[in-house]
């Protein structure tokens, strides 16, 4: 499928994990994407399966379904998200969910072994790629009951001070006692 490449641009400009390149790297980051489009209700993934690729949504909506022991978690992703973080992995893992076009979709396509060269081209992106991986990760193992269904995470950090002071309390607490 065709897609502007200035649609393509548009979209890798406004997402967080390219903001410390410039236009020119975005244009090489560009280079390697392809376009697809998912009819409603397809497959564009199943859980398990290979993660070969990571994909942006150019629009359209995808439903992720991850099925862990009895219970199924759903979560929606529409036009500018992301989508496929098991790709971002530097070595293969299985995919934890399925992924299905809500409605007709287009998908920007990211190639693992394109992830790889631009990991080596663009040093910058290391950081925020493992960012995104491991709040994925963490995310599908845990149940965020005051998420809903068309609300995600794109990356979880914890750099408020308050979180610091109730990991760093209890360690004076007992060393003042241990005094």
């Amino acid at each position: 499928m065709q897609v502007e490449r200035s649609e393509i641009l548009a979209l890798l400009r406004a997402c967080h994990i390219f903001k410390a390149l410039t236009d020119e790297d975005l244009e090489k980051v560009a280079d390697p994407i392809e376009a697809y489009l998912f009819a409603e209700n397809q497959t564009i993934f199943e859980q398990k399966s290979e993660a070969d690729a990571f994909y942006f949504i150019l629009s359209g909506r995808v439903a992720l379904k991850w099925r862990r022991h009895k219970r199924v978690d759903e979560e929606i992703r529409e036009a500018q998200d992301y989508f496929g973080e098991e790709a971002l992995a530097a070595k293969p893992i299985a995919r934890r969910g399925t992924a299905t076009a809500q409605s007709a979709t287009i998908v920007l396509r990211l190639s693992s072994e394109a992830l790889q060269a631009l990991r080596q081209t663009f040093p910058a992106l290391a950081h925020p790629l493992r960012l995104v991986l491991n709040s994925y990760l963490l995310a599908v193992s845990v149940k965020l009951d005051w998420l809903g269904p068309r609300e995600n995470l794109h990356f979880i950090t914890r750099r408020h001070w308050i979180f610091l002071l109730r990991k760093l309390l209890p360690v004076f607490i007992v060393d003042g006692l241990a005094v």
